[in-house]
């Protein structure tokens, strides 16, 4: 594991061969020893530390004060502040550069440690939230950017979030909607599935792109695709649903557009083959007639030229 590096400002030599000293047999790692405000930050820039220990009185035109607000501001490296006065005036004028702590000349190698640790607990806890909060407000930013209405609500059917677009899918705002019950989006003959659903969803089952209907606050019917998600503590216990609604209503209409178009191509297709199939018997028919007709009419010739024949013979 690599050592806490602790840089060091300090204007009195002894004092600051003596701190680094009680440092490294904590176990820390000094890598300088600088006497000024101005070094102190020119350090801290080139080779960020772990940590700061400030004297607040030092050789120069800037104090530790200004310079612990200098690094504060500009790198978020904790300080803690070494000094040998106690006076109100210079602690208080010390907190506007909060430090992560103070250590009053002289002070024990147990104190020394002890703040250290305290300083360095501190910035991990400090540095923790700030990144769960930069997470949360990424996941709000996705959340209120997302095309689908994203909601929550608990294991009783309450709605507990509301997104900008379900908003705008539901016509209700977040006011209006956020603890009322998710079952007033239902129409009256669907209303079974919410309780089908939180039964589910309480078990630790998802259920996927489930297609339904559900109604806006006009009154007007929204095809929708549901996701459901149970939503848990950090213990595990599931405490709520989180539901993403996806309107559908355009994807319907053109499938509903497809299926019509593919029904008048059928039905095109048919009176086509009706049409062909007329045709070909009429065809076959005339046809035929028409060979019927020559063959009634070669018959009639035979018939003829026979009883001709029967004729001619008689007369002789």
């Amino acid at each position: 594991m690599t050592a806490t590096t602790i840089l060091i400002v300090e204007d009195e030599r002894i004092v600051a061969m003596d701190i680094q000293q009680r440092l490294v047999r904590l176990g820390y790692a000094v890598p300088a020893m600088v006497a000024s405000g101005e070094r102190a930050l020119e350090w801290v820039v080139a080779h960020p530390p772990d940590l700061v220990l400030m004297d607040i009185h030092l050789e120069g035109e800037m104090d530790g004060i200004e310079a612990a607000c200098r690094i504060r501001e500009a790198h978020q490296i904790p300080v803690v502040f070494l000094t040998a006065y106690s006076e109100e005036k210079t602690i208080s004028r010390a907190r506007a550069a909060h430090p992560y702590g103070y250590l009053l000349k002289p002070f024990s190698e147990r104190e020394l440690h002890a703040t250290i640790q305290m300083a360095i607990e501190t910035r991990e806890t400090s540095q923790a939230k700030l990144a769960k909060l930069a997470r949360l407000a990424r996941l709000a930013a996705i959340i209120d950017g997302s095309n689908d209405a994203i909601m929550s609500k608990t294991l009783e059917g309450i709605i507990t979030s509301w997104n900008p677009q379900a908003h705008r899918l539901f016509g209700y705002t977040a006011s209006e909607a956020i603890g009322k019950p998710m079952a007033m989006l239902f129409p009256p003959d669907r209303l079974a599935e919410e309780t089908s659903f939180l039964a589910h969803v309480a078990r630790g089952e998802k259920i996927e792109r489930y297609e339904t209907l559900r109604i806006r606050k006009d009154g007007s019917a929204v095809n929708v695709r549901v996701t459901l998600s149970p939503i848990r503590d950090r213990s595990g216990r599931i405490v709520g649903v989180s539901k993403i609604a996806h309107d559908i209503t355009d994807q319907m209409r053109m499938a509903e557009a497809q299926r019509d178009s593919e029904r008048r191509q059928k039905a095109a297709l048919l009176r086509d083959t009706q049409q062909r199939l007329e045709n070909l018997a009429r065809a076959e028919t005339k046809r035929f007639v028409a060979e019927l007709e020559e063959k009634n009419t070669e018959l009639v010739s035979a018939t003829r030229a026979k009883s001709d024949f029967l004729l001619s013979g008689t007369c002789q």
